[in-house]
Parts: C-alpha cells; structure tokens; sequence
C-alpha cells in the first residue's frame, strides 16, 4: 500500500514538472516576442527622433537664407561659425541626438548620432 502512495506522487510531482517546463517555455516564447516588438518600435521612434533632428536642421538653415552653421532652433550649437561647413549641433530635448556638419565637394555633409529611447 505504501509502495503505491509514494509510486503515485512521484507520478504527480514528475507530472508537475513536466507542465511547469512547458509552461515556462511558453512564457519565454510570448516574452521574446514582446522584446522583439519593443526593439522595432525603439528602433521606429529612433528613426522618426533623427529624421526630425536632420530636418530641423535643414529648416533653421533655410529659415537664415540658407546660411549653414546657424542657430537652429531646439538644438545647441557646440562649435562651428556661421556661413561655414564645420559644426556640430545637440538636441536640447536631452535624447543626446548630435548633428554634425562637415564640407563635401559641394555641399555640406550632415551624419546623426541618435540614441534609442
């Protein structure tokens, strides 16, 4: 009779063990694909945050009458003189996104250092 008790326990505890498992798989499964949604839309407001920072550029150099390396409103200018092709420009929004001006053949180069949120 005892034999029969402990050889039905084991059964059970082995049984819970086995759906434990299953059940920790399938939550591993369901939050790797929460990170995976969290990484594109990161990735998305990345992208939207810099193509912003390049454009409000681009609008305050306008608004000057295309002079480069002028204020440009919501960002810092760190160096650079106006008229020239050499500056670097923060984002005063605290995203640390920073703008950098060089001269190219023809034109002003502009690169994006954008941190995800």
């Amino acid at each position: 009779m005892k034999r029969q008790k402990g050889s039905v326990l084991v059964q059970v505890l082995m049984t819970a063990v086995v759906v434990s498992i299953i059940a920790a798989g399938m939550m591993h499964l369901l939050l790797m694909r929460s990170q995976s949604i969290k990484r594109d839309e990161d990735r998305m407001v990345g992208t939207a945050r810099g193509q912003g920072a390049v454009m409000a550029v681009f609008s305050g150099w306008a608004a000057n009458g295309g002079t480069n390396c002028t204020a440009v409103p919501g960002f810092t200018l760190n160096s650079g003189v106006a008229g020239s092709c050499a500056c670097t420009y923060t984002a005063n929004d605290g995203t640390g996104t920073t703008v950098t001006a060089t001269s190219g053949a023809t034109h002003c180069n502009l690169s994006l250092k954008a941190l995800l949120p």
